[in-house]
C-alpha cells in the first residue's frame, strides 16, 4: 500500500508539473510549451488548468490520515468534473457558454473552430477522472466504489493510451476532428500518468478495504470464540447456580409479569412445596399461600414497588407449607425493567427464615425478662441506698447531742476537780474530749456524705475562677504564718451547682494545704485542660505525695493513707468529691509519689 501512495503521489506531481508548464507557455506565449512540436495541436489552457487541478486532487486524496486534505482534494475534483461537464454541453449542443477562453485568449484557433475549447476526448477524461478522484475515499470503507474507482481510473488510462498510439501510428482521426478537437500529445501523455496514479489510489483503497474485511473477519472469529467461552462459562455457572440453590435448600423463582406466568427451580426445596408453580396464573396461586395477616401489606408493598423505578425486592412474611402450618419466609428479588421502566420479569429466591425468627423470639424474651429483672434490682438497690441513707442520717443526727454532752460535761468536770487533780486526770479528760469533737466532725462529714447523695442539683453557668477565689478566702486560716507559692491559671466558666462545686475545690486545695504542712516553702498550682468535649482541672502540690499502689482507696470512705497523728481528718472529703464530680457528669483521678507530692483530677463537660 505504501508504494501504490508513493506511484500516486510522483503521477499526480507528474501531472501537476505538466499542467503547470502549460500554462506557463500560454501565459508567456512560447509556443513550445503549449505545443510538443510545430504542426501538432496544443494543450489548451483549461486542459492544463483541469491538469494542474487534477493532479492535486490526485495528491491530496492520497493523504488518507487528512480528512481536511481529502476534502480539499474532493473539492478540486468537483471543479474539475464541472469545466469538463460544461465543455462536454458545449460541444454537443453547439452552445457557447463562455469558459473557453476564460483564463487566455486564443489568437491561434479560427474563431469558428471554438478557440481555447479543449477536445471532446479530453473533456471525457477529465470527466472520468474528477469521478474516480471523488470516489476515491470511499474505496477504502467499501468493495463496491473501489471497483468502480478502478473501472474509471482505467478509463482515463485507456484514454491516454489510445492517444499516444494513434500519435505512434498516425492515426488521425483517433486523436484529430473538425467537430470535436484533436487531442495534443502531451494531453494523451498527461492522461496516461492520470490514470496510472488514479489506478494505484484505486488499488490501494482496495488493498485497505481488503485489509479491513480480513481484520474484520479476523475479529468475528475471535468475537466467536469468546461468545463461545462465555457460553461455556454461562453454563457453568448456572450447574454452580442450581447446585448452589439444591444445598441451601431456597426456593427459586422467575415471574414472567406480562406472560402472568411463574416458574420454580427444578429442585425446589420440599420446605417451599406449592409455595410456587410452573403453570399459567401461578402467581395468584402463591398469594393464597401469604398468612391472611401478611397479605395486604406484601400485596401493597409488591403494587409499590413495581409501581416504581426500583430493581430490588426484599421482604419477610409467612406462608402456609403442604402441612397446614406456617413457616416465616425471607423473599429477595431483581425486576428487570423495559427502557420506560414498565416491569417485564422478576426473579429471585425465598429462604425459610422460621429457625432464625424463633432464635430472635427467644432472644426478645430473654432480653425482656433480664430488662424486667434489671428494673426490679434497680428499685431494690435504690429503696435499699435510701433506707441506708436515711438511716445514716438519722444515726449521725441522733449521736450529735450525746456527743455535745459528753464534750461539754467533760470540760464542766475537768473545771469542777481543777484543784484535785493530777497531771494524768486532766490529760484523760483532754482525750475524752477531743474524741468527742472528733467523732462530731465525723458525724458531720457523714451527714455532708449522706446529703450529697440525696439533695437536688441546682446547676448554674458558674465564673470558676471566682469560686477558687471565695475558697481561698474560706481557707486564709490554713495560709497564716506560712510561706506558699500559688499558681493559677485563670479558669473558664462551667455548668454546675456551686456550693457543691466549692466543696470540691475546697476539700481539694484544703488537702493540698494540708500535705504541703512539712515543707518549708509549699507550692499549690491549680490549671485546665481542654480534651475532647471536657474539662480537665488539676490541683497538684509538693507535699508529702502517696504510695501509688493505694490509689484506688483514695476516694473511698473512711479511707486514709496518713494517719490522724500525722494529718487529721475524716477520710470522708475525697469520697465527698468523687460524688460530686460524677453527678456533674465527670470523672476523678490522682497521681502521686511518696516524698514528691500529689496531682489531683477531675473533669466537667466542656460549655464550649
Amino acid at each position: 500500500m505504501q508504494v501504490l501512495t508513493l506511484s500516486a503521489r510522483v503521477c499526480a506531481g507528474a501531472v501537476v508539473a505538466l499542467g503547470t508548464t502549460v500554462l506557463a507557455g500560454w501565459a508567456l506565449d512560447i509556443a513550445a510549451l503549449k505545443g510538443v512540436l510545430p504542426g501538432l495541436a496544443m494543450m489548451k489552457a483549461n486542459t492544463a488548468l483541469s491538469f494542474v487541478l487534477s493532479g492535486a486532487a490526485l495528491a491530496l486524496v492520497s493523504l488518507r490520515s487528512s480528512v481536511i486534505a481529502r476534502r480539499i482534494g474532493q473539492g478540486c475534483a468537483g471543479i474539475v468534473l464541472l469545466v469538463a461537464l460544461l465543455t462536454l454541453g458545449e460541444q454537443l449542443t453547439a452552445f457557447d457558454l463562455g469558459i473557453d477562453e476564460l483564463l487566455v485568449r486564443d489568437p491561434d484557433t479560427p474563431r469558428d473552430l471554438n478557440p481555447g475549447r479543449m477536445a471532446s476526448a479530453t473533456s471525457l477524461g477529465f470527466v472520468l477522472a474528477g469521478l474516480c478522484i471523488s470516489l476515491s475515499p470511499f474505496a477504502a470503507r467499501a468493495l463496491a466504489p473501489a471497483r468502480l474507482a478502478r473501472a474509471l481510473a482505467y478509463a482515463v488510462l485507456a484514454i491516454g493510451s489510445i492517444g499516444l498510439l494513434s500519435y505512434a501510428l498516425d492515426v488521425e482521426f483517433l486523436y484529430a476532428s473538425d467537430a470535436f478537437g484533436s487531442v495534443a500529445v502531451h494531453t494523451a501523455a498527461g492522461f496516461l500518468a492520470l490514470g496510472a496514479g488514479l489506478l494505484a489510489v484505486a488499488q490501494a483503497g482496495t488493498g485497505a478495504q481488503l485489509s479491513e474485511d480480513a481484520r474484520i473477519e479476523t475479529r468475528v472469529r475471535e468475537r466467536t470464540a469468546e461468545l463461545n467461552a462465555a457460553n461455556l462459562r454461562l453454563r457453568e455457572s448456572e450447574e454452580r447456580l442450581r447446585l448452589l440453590i439444591s444445598t441451601t435448600h431456597q426456593a427459586a423463582w422467575d415471574w414472567d409479569i406480562v406472560g402472568h406466568r411463574l416458574w420454580h427451580h427444578e429442585d425446589l426445596s420440599a420446605a417451599a412445596e406449592g409455595v410456587v408453580d410452573s403453570v399459567e396464573g401461578a402467581g395468584a396461586r402463591w398469594f393464597v399461600h401469604v398468612h391472611p395477616e401478611d397479605r395486604e401489606r406484601i400485596a401493597n408493598r409488591l403494587e409499590a414497588v413495581l409501581a416504581g423505578d426500583g430493581r430490588l425486592w426484599s421482604e419477610e412474611y409467612r406462608y402456609r407449607k403442604p402441612d397446614g402450618s406456617y413457616a416465616f419466609a425471607l423473599e429477595r428479588g431483581v425486576i428487570a425493567r423495559d427502557h420506560e421502566g414498565r416491569p417485564l420479569r422478576m426473579a429471585g429466591a425465598m429462604l425459610d427464615i422460621t429457625a432464625r425468627k424463633q432464635t430472635e423470639e427467644e432472644v426478645r424474651r430473654l432480653n425482656e425478662d433480664l430488662e424486667r429483672r434489671v428494673l426490679e434490682r434497680t428499685a431494690d438497690l435504690t429503696a435499699a441506698n435510701q433506707e441506708l441513707e436515711t438511716f445514716s442520717y438519722s444515726v449521725s443526727h441522733d449521736l450529735r447531742a450525746p456527743l455535745r454532752h459528753i464534750d461539754g460535761f467533760t470540760g464542766l468536770l475537768a473545771k469542777h476537780l481543777d484543784s484535785s487533780l493530777d497531771e494524768a486526770g486532766r490529760r484523760y479528760l483532754a482525750k475524752i474530749s477531743g474524741s468527742a469533737r472528733q467523732m462530731g466532725e465525723l458525724i458531720d462529714d457523714l451527714l455532708t456524705f449522706s446529703h450529697i447523695g440525696r439533695t437536688e442539683l441546682k446547676s448554674a453557668r458558674l465564673d470558676l475562677s471566682g469560686l477558687v477565689q471565695e475558697v481561698l478566702r474560706l481557707l486564709e486560716p490554713e495560709t497564716a504564718g506560712r510561706e506558699i507559692e500559688w499558681i493559677m491559671s485563670e479558669l473558664p466558666e462551667a455548668q454546675g451547682d456551686p456550693p457543691l462545686l466549692r466543696l470540691v475545690f475546697q476539700n481539694l486545695i484544703g488537702n493540698a494545704l494540708k500535705y504541703t504542712r512539712p515543707r518549708p516553702q509549699a507550692r499549690i498550682e491549680i490549671g485546665v485542660t481542654r480534651e475532647g468535649a471536657e474539662l480537665i482541672f488539676s490541683i497538684r502540690d509538693n507535699g508529702v505525695g502517696f504510695d501509688m499502689r493505694y490509689v484506688d482507696r483514695l476516694f473511698g470512705v473512711f479511707q486514709r493513707l496518713h494517719s490522724g497523728a500525722e494529718f487529721e481528718g475524716t477520710g470522708i472529703g475525697l469520697a465527698n468529691v468523687k460524688r460530686i464530680v460524677q453527678r456533674h457528669g465527670g470523672r476523678v483521678w490522682a497521681e502521686g509519689a511518696v516524698g514528691e507530692g500529689a496531682c489531683f483530677y477531675f473533669s466537667l463537660p466542656d460549655l464550649a
